[in-house]
């Protein structure tokens, strides 16, 4: 077990940490009371009573899980491939055999990631879910062994994070609870002798532990164990101050989203706390309305001033005694001035306020009516790729790419990987990523759109001139056509493919006429011979 020096050193840090998240904390935990009650509380365990009790408007309650599906099938939809990995160095982008080679393993992710025991469609639609309410969602990439890998979403509540000098999240403190017996069977011997003992006496007594994962110091690169790893990963129990196992990543294990951010701010703001007040509002305003509801339904009454017993208010009561000999009742309701129609307004606007931020509205932007002609369809696809660029972008760069590039890790130490092509290895194995779910479709659609449109009014033009489409590469146009609209890059040739293909089809033209005129040139070259034989002959 290290010293207790290490451990009060990442405590420090923790509690640094602690100190910047903690003016997030009001904000979360009223959110979450509204909006996921299962997340509440933040900051602290959650209260065994909070079960909702603050919600008496169900409105963001319902938009997150449509905001987590709508972002889940817009950006890693399930039934499709929604990337594929392609070269990115100049000679190893053109050879087909690379393409392939990189199709072939973009397929290998894929049934890795949604095989029979996969669990990350689970863990980046809760990572989603945590995107609405809180603005931030995390998931683990852990290599297990005999599984190869585990993808879980982290709470939020658990998380202390810190950026490194990109502006992206590369420390990651964790405090959670187990169990003493699950403490005991995750670290053996390297607990300290009092939580083994509770393990055997209390077995279901909770333990706080602090996992603390940042980028490492004095990395040797000769070493292959944890010493020579980029990334440093602590285990601690703080209630102990001691340290009770030391390992390292090769890799950031986390990938850690967030859906906007504001100079300075290491933690997300979401659509939730973005129509937070719109939220605040309608809870109370519900509540005063179901306050007031019920005030009209069991009025207060308004009685003369005499001797007379109580009214008897159930169903078919007889009260004699409260008519004056006119006929007058000496009893009636608390009439209530509430504007009902001002109320409904005031609602309406708010939810329309919550809707718009959880983007209800943008995602429904491609409903087709039967008015609308294909023109149409394509400007709202276009519409849509620029609204959404900014959410797709932050989540590509900070969600995606860390996954895949953490999945590429764990495979390629596994030994899973194929050997790679001389070309690709000659550059140093350089990859991208293409993303092709519906989102980047949308986002390329716009490309696309102008192509398609230039075609359109050129044949126009064409009527006039035909030469004029000769000013567009039409073959180039058709490759970006192609892949704009999610085609996959190991599919359509290369113009250096297309180029080869040229040649050859040239070549077989050249040798087709040749053959062609065959036929005739013997011909004539036997006439001739035949000429010149009888003109030998009358000589």
């Amino acid at each position: 077990m290290a010293t207790d020096a290490d451990a009060l050193d990442l405590l420090r840090e923790h509690d640094v940490l602690a100190t910047k998240r903690a003016p997030f904390e009001p904000l979360w935990n009223e959110l979450a009371e509204r909006v996921m009650p299962s997340a509440a509380r933040v900051g602290r365990r959650a209260l065994p009573s909070s079960r909702g009790d603050e919600v008496y408007d169900a409105t963001a309650m319902n938009a997150v899980p449509r905001f987590a599906a709508a972002l889940e099938s817009m950006l890693v939809p399930r039934a499709s491939r929604w990337h594929e990995l392609i070269a990115s160095g100049p000679r190893a982008s053109k050879d087909q055999g690379v393409a392939r080679w990189l199709h072939d393993l973009t397929t290998r992710l894929f049934r890795l990631r949604y095989g029979g025991r996969a669990t990350l469609p689970q863990a980046l639609h809760e990572t989603f879910l945590s995107l609405g309410v809180f603005g931030t969602g995390i998931v683990s990439i852990e290599d297990v062994p005999g599984e190869t890998i585990r993808y879980r979403s982290v709470p939020l509540q658990e998380c202390h994070l810190a950026e490194g000098a990109d502006g992206l999240v590369d420390t990651l403190h964790r405090r959670y609870a187990l169990t003493a017996r699950q403490a005991a069977a995750a670290f053996g011997r390297d607990l300290p002798a009092r939580i083994q003992k509770l393990a055997e006496t209390e077995p279901h007594r909770e333990v706080d532990l602090l996992h603390v994962v940042m980028p490492a110091q004095g990395v040797d690169p000769r070493r292959r164990d944890w010493r020579g790893m980029p990334f440093a990963s602590v285990h601690l129990l703080p209630a102990e101050r001691a340290v009770v196992r030391r390992a390292g990543y090769r890799t950031f294990p986390f990938a850690v989203s967030r859906y906007l951010t504001s100079p300075g701010d290491v933690y997300g703001t979401g659509p939730a706390m973005l129509s937070a007040p719109f939220i605040l509002l309608l809870a109370r305003a519900q509540r005063s309305l179901i306050v007031a509801a019920n005030r009209n339904a069991e009025p207060a009454w308004l009685t003369h001033d005499d001797d007379l017993p109580p009214p008897i208010l159930t169903p078919n009561a007889l009260n004699p005694g409260w008519l004056d000999p006119q006929g007058n009742p000496l009893i009636r309701p608390l009439a209530s001035e509430s504007r009902w129609d001002l109320a409904e307004w005031l609602f309406a606007h708010w939810r329309e306020g919550v809707d718009n931020a959880f983007l209800g509205r943008l995602f429904l932007i491609l409903e087709q009516t039967p008015q609308m002609t294909a023109t149409e369809v394509l400007e709202r696809v276009r519409e849509k790729g620029a609204l959404l660029a900014p959410t797709a972008g932050r989540q590509q760069t900070e969600l995606l790419e860390p996954l895949i590039a953490r999945e590429l890790d764990i495979l390629g130490a596994a030994g899973l990987l194929d050997d790679m092509p001389d070309v690709l290895k000659a550059e140093g194995g350089a990859v991208d990523v293409h993303y092709d779910g519906p989102l980047a479709r949308a986002q390329s659609e716009e490309e696309v759109g102008r192509i398609l449109s230039v075609a359109e009014r050129l044949a126009t033009i064409a009527q006039y001139d035909p030469g004029a489409v000769q000013a567009i590469d039409w073959r180039e146009a058709a490759r970006h056509v192609a892949l704009g609209s999610g085609l996959p890059p190991a599919l359509v040739r290369t113009v250096e493919q297309l180029a080869a293909m040229d040649a050859a089809a040239k070549d077989a033209a050249e040798t087709q006429a040749a053959a062609t005129a065959a036929p005739g040139l013997a011909g004539a070259v036997k006439d001739l011979a035949q000429a010149r034989s009888v003109g030998g002959l009358a000589a």
